[in-house]
C-alpha cells in the first residue's frame, strides 16, 4: 500500500465512485446469487419460484428477493400490516397491498453508519432487526420499513412515517441536505486536505493519499439530492462525532464511502474512498 499526496494527474484515470467493476467480485454480490431471480429490474415476478431459505441468512439477500418477487413479498408481510403515520396506526390489509419495489429500481442506494465498526453489520448473521428508511429531504419526511427475523425467517412487521425532525438521525440528514444543494456550504465543509483512497486495478492495490479541497469537484461522486435511503442494521445513531455514508449499487459495480467527522460542532467531509 502506498501513501502519497495525490494530484489530479495522479488520479485522473481513477475516477471516484466509478461504475467500473473491480477484478475481485464483492462478497455481497456472490452471496446474493443464491436469492436472485433473473427478471427485468422494473418488473416484479408473481410466478417466480420462492427463494431458498438461504436467502434468510443475510438481510441483504432477503431484501433483494423481497423487492423482486411479488409472491415472496406478500408471503413475508405480517398482515394486517401496522402502518403508523405521525403516531396513528392505519393498518394495511393484504388486499390493499401493492408490490413495493423499494430501491430495486434505483441506480444506487445509500446507507449511513455511526462508526467504522458498524460497517460490518450488514454481513452479521446475528442481526434480527433491520429498519429500511426512505428519507424525503424535500418534504421533511421519513418512511421506515421495520423488518424482524423470527424462527429464521425475515418478515416486514410495520411501517412508520414521521417528520424528519423526529428521526434519530435528523441532525445529519439536515446537514446532508444542505451539503448536496449548496455548493458554497459544501466547499466550506470539506477538510483541507481530505483523505482519499482508491483502487488501482492495473497494479491490484489500494492507493492512499490526500487531496486538496479544490480537487473535490473533480472526484466527487454524484450524490442524491432529493431522496436517500438508509438501512439500519441496529445502529442507534448516538450523538457521536462520526457518520459514514456508503453509496452502493445492487449490481455490485459501485461502492463509495464518504466519512464525515464533527469538528468544532460542524460536520466536515474528511475522507473519500472508492
Amino acid at each position: 500500500m502506498r501513501r502519497m499526496l495525490l494530484s489530479i494527474s495522479t488520479v485522473a484515470m481513477l475516477a471516484a465512485c466509478s461504475g467500473e467493476k473491480r477484478e475481485t467480485a464483492p462478497e455481497k454480490e456472490t452471496s446474493r446469487d443464491t436469492a436472485a431471480m433473473e427478471m427485468p429490474a422494473d418488473t416484479a415476478d408473481a410466478t417466480a419460484a420462492t427463494p431458498p431459505r438461504a436467502a434468510d441468512k443475510l438481510f441483504d439477500d432477503f431484501i433483494y428477493a423481497f423487492m423482486k418477487n411479488d409472491r415472496f413479498q406478500r408471503d413475508r408481510i405480517k398482515f394486517p400490516l401496522a402502518n403508523y403515520v405521525d403516531g396513528r396506526n392505519r393498518p394495511i390489509a393484504e388486499k390493499q397491498w401493492k408490490h413495493d419495489y423499494m430501491y430495486s429500481r434505483d441506480d444506487i442506494y445509500t446507507m449511513i453508519f455511526d462508526d467504522e465498526a458498524a460497517l460490518d453489520a450488514e454481513k452479521d448473521t446475528a442481526v434480527h432487526d433491520v429498519t429500511v428508511e426512505w428519507v424525503y429531504l424535500d418534504k421533511d419526511r421519513v418512511k421506515q420499513y421495520h423488518f424482524k427475523k423470527n424462527n429464521g425467517m425475515w418478515q416486514l412487521v410495520s411501517l412508520n412515517s414521521h417528520a424528519l425532525e423526529k428521526n434519530g438521525n435528523s441532525e445529519f440528514y439536515l446537514f446532508y441536505r444542505r451539503f448536496v444543494t449548496d455548493s458554497t456550504f459544501q466547499h466550506d465543509h470539506i477538510s483541507n486536505p481530505f483523505a482519499f483512497s482508491t483502487y488501482d486495478s492495473d497494479n491490484f492495490e489500494n492507493i492512499e493519499g490526500v487531496l486538496d479541497v479544490d480537487q473535490w469537484i473533480d472526484f466527487r461522486p454524484e450524490l442524491p439530492q432529493h431522496v436517500i435511503t438508509n438501512i439500519n442494521y441496529g445502529q442507534a445513531y448516538r450523538p457521536t462525532a462520526e457518520r459514514i455514508l456508503v453509496l452502493n449499487s445492487l449490481s455490485g459495480g459501485m461502492n463509495c464511502t464518504l466519512k464525515f467527522s464533527k469538528k468544532h460542532g460542524e460536520w466536515m467531509l474528511t475522507r473519500l474512498e472508492n
